[in-house]
């Protein structure tokens, strides 16, 4: 629960920059990713999981999301953060993003630290931190494409 707090907090703060278009950068909607609550959320994890393991690829859409999405991530390890990318992947209406680090504290900030950095995404949902057999953590982001619903919403 922090971390989605973090990630309302961060991603509330708009910026004034521009995509290469000259439109300016959507950021993620905070309410949008704070996900489905209820009976409704394994219903919406397992429409997200479903569309990762179905959904055709928007190869000029995607290649740039991932870009971006690399980009965010330098710039927030130029600024000290912690983590790494595991795998990030795009598809057409969404993307997923597996952070990794050396230990489950150098990822409790990764939403303050991306939020802001992140554009041309209507909205996304951060995982819990897992540990992995080597002692290191891992934490999913599943971003959502502007102008494609997310599911449940």
């Amino acid at each position: 629960m922090l971390e989605r707090a973090q990630a309302t907090a961060a991603v509330t703060r708009e910026t004034d920059r521009a995509d290469p278009g000259g439109n300016p950068r959507a950021q993620p909607d905070p309410a949008a990713m704070m996900g489905v609550a209820g009976d409704n959320e394994s219903e919406t994890a397992a429409e997200v999981d479903h569309r990762l393991r179905t959904e055709p690829r928007d190869r000029a859409w995607a290649s740039t999301a991932e870009d971006g999405l690399k980009d965010a991530v330098r710039a927030a390890v130029d600024q000290g953060a912690g983590f790494s990318i595991k795998t990030v992947r795009c598809l057409t209406s969404l993307c997923e993003l597996v952070l990794s680090a050396a230990t489950p504290d150098h990822l409790r900030m990764t939403a303050l630290q991306l939020g802001h950095r992140i554009s041309g995404m209507s909205s996304f949902r951060v995982g819990q931190p897992e540990s992995e057999t080597d002692g290191s953590a891992v934490v999913t982001y599943r971003l959502f494409r502007q102008g494609y619903p997310a599911p449940g919403e």
